[in-house]
């Protein structure tokens, strides 16, 4: 295997860092969209009902 330059390894290790980051987001945010669906359509209302009002 070839001798790297710090930087090279570096920015080797932190990109795959960054992939295991992002997956184990996804992983753990899988099918969390729905809660927030529900309370974005609670403040809807709520603001057509403020609207309504006004």
């Amino acid at each position: 295997m070839e001798h790297f330059d710090l930087g090279v390894k570096l920015s080797i290790y932190l990109s795959a860092a960054a992939l295991f980051l992002c997956i184990a987001y996804g992983l753990f945010r899988w099918n969390k969209d729905g809660e927030e669906l529900k309370s974005a359509q609670k403040w809807e209302k709520e603001e057509q009902k403020i609207n309504e009002d006004l």
